[in-house]
This record gives structure tokens, sequence and C-alpha cells, in this order.
């Protein structure tokens, strides 16, 4: 391959005509070229390093993670995600000590990716890292491993400075924990200053083993002052099969957000709430289609539903 040449077009189509017969011998010079100072030499190299899929190529890789050029950043990104085999977890390891925030963040997914149970100690230990970003991926990579283990790590980043980690953070622990055990401090962030974590929260209290002590919450989430929380917490209700909150439903039939009038239509339904009746018979002419269908269901199911 001509990737001495002083002219970065003539590098670039070296690499572009010699793709096909690429192999191991070609390594070294991808692995130089993967540092070219074209970016375009630089990413093409790099994508060319991922279809080789040798470990050793890791290094140059993980390198380009934080390359000036997006270009680059991305076929990096796309190739920590595809390497396997021996040798790929210890590298990515060693890149979450990087001096790079982006490397580190990557290496985390790369992690993730190996599905690798060996990979839980150091995604644990990324928990506590100082970016955000990099803290977000080992919530996720963490949940992904369903890691039991990371159950007590995960509770504690459940008062993260950083919305998104919290809101991961419940996430991860209805995937990953014994969810009694968590229950008391997932109900704590109903009350959180970010309405995503409020709706995170009130959506992973919907599991059936949650439900001690959960209700009385997403009841009180029922007049959050957004509709997300409020659908959410109408939806986890439902799925608890707590007919005793049909009564706070009942008002959500005329609720601003059409979402949230087709979800308390949709509960009231499954709880055969007769005292809804009435409400959900206005909602066949609401003006969203949707909520007319939920509010026509509900109402078949109220028709159908035995006498008491």
């Amino acid at each position: 391959m001509a990737l001495l040449d002083p002219d970065a077009t003539h590098r670039q189509l070296a690499l572009i005509e010699g793709a096909d017969g690429i192999g191991i011998g070609d390594l070294p010079t991808l692995i130089a070229a993967a540092s070219d100072v074209d970016p375009t030499v630089r990413r093409l190299a790099v994508g060319l390093l991922e279809e080789l899929g040798d470990v050793r190529a890791l290094p140059a890789i993980v390198a380009a993670l934080a390359d000036s050029d997006p270009g680059v950043r991305e076929a990096a990104q796309s190739a920590v995600r595809e390497f396997r085999g021996e040798g790929v977890l210890e590298s990515l390891v060693g890149a979450m000590s990087s001096a790079s925030p982006e490397v580190r963040e990557w290496a985390v997914i790369g992690l993730r990716e190996l599905r690798d149970a060996r990979a839980a100690g150091p995604l644990l230990s990324a928990l506590t890292d100082a970016v955000p970003a990099v803290r977000r991926a080992a919530v996720v990579s963490l949940a992904y491993l369903r890691d039991a283990e990371s159950a007590p790590a995960l509770v504690g980043r459940l008062e993260d400075d950083d919305a998104g980690v919290r809101r991961l953070a419940i996430a991860a622990l209805a995937r990953t924990s014994n969810p009694e055990a968590t229950t008391s401090r997932i109900v704590q962030r109903l009350s959180d200053e970010s309405w995503q974590v409020r709706a995170e929260a009130a959506a992973a209290l919907s599991t059936s083993s949650l439900a001690p002590g959960a209700v009385t919450a997403l009841v009180r989430a029922l007049t959050d002052d957004h509709w997300q929380v409020v659908k959410a917490a109408v939806v986890a209700l439902e799925a608890l099969g707590a007919q005793a909150s049909a009564p706070h439903l009942l008002p959500l039939l005329t609720n601003p957000a059409s979402d949230v009038r087709r979800a308390a239509a949709e509960a009231l339904g499954s709880f055969g709430s007769e005292a809804a009746r009435a409400g959900l018979a206005k909602l066949a002419a609401d003006g969203d289609v949707e909520v007319r269908k939920a509010a026509s269901r509900a109402l078949e199911r109220l028709t159908r539903r035995p006498p008491s």
C-alpha cells in the first residue's frame, strides 16, 4: 500500500483499493495509518482494523476514540463495539484509566458488548468516575450484565449529582436487583427534582413484586406537574392492580394531556370501575382518536363485567 505517499488523496486511495485484500500482515501498516495526519486516512484505517479484528489493533483503536475528527471517533466507536476474543477485556479495562473521558466512556461501552461477567468489577469502579457520561455508561453496562452484586453500588447512584445517572440507576435496579430491597429508595425518587427521574421511578414501580409501599406514593404522583410522570404512575397502578386507586384516576379523564386521558381510561376499564362509566362515555367525543378507542374498550369491559 502506498501509505508513505506525501499526497493524502493517494494514501486514501491506497486504503480503499487495497481493502479487499487486507490481511494480518498489513496490521502494522494500518496501525500506523490510524495516526496519519489526514483524518480520512485515519478513519479508513480504523475501519480496516475493525475488519481484521486482531486484538493487537485495539490500542490504536482506543486512541482513536479521542481523535479530533468526529468521523474517526465514530469509526473507533463502531470498532470497539465489535471486538471480541482473548485479551480484549484486559485492553478495555486498561483504557478505563485514560485521561480522556471519551476513551473511558467507550471502554465501558465496549465492556458491555463483551457480556463478560469479569467486567463487573471494573464497571463498578467506573460508577464513581468524575464525568457523568462515563458513570451513565457504567450503569447501563451493569444493567446489561444483570449483575446482582452491583445493586448496592447502583443504589448509591440514586443520589448522583447527574439526573441521567439517577434515571439510569433506577432502570438498572429494576432489571438487576432484588426489587423488595430497593423499593423504598425508588419511591423516594418520585420526589426527585427531575421529572424524567420521577417518571422512571414510577415506571420501575409497576413491577408486581415492588408493590409493597408503592401504591400510596404512586397515587401522590398523580398530581405531578408533568404529564409524563402522571401517565407513568397511572400505568404502574394499573399494572399493580391497585383498584383502590380508581377514585384518584377519575379526574384524569379530563386531563389536558391525551396520553394521560388514554392511560386513565384503560386503567379504569381494567379495574372495572362503574363510577367511571359517565366520564368514559364523555370521551366518545374526545379530539384524540386513541383516547376514544381506549374509552370504547373500557366501556366494553364494564359492560362485559359480571354483576357483583
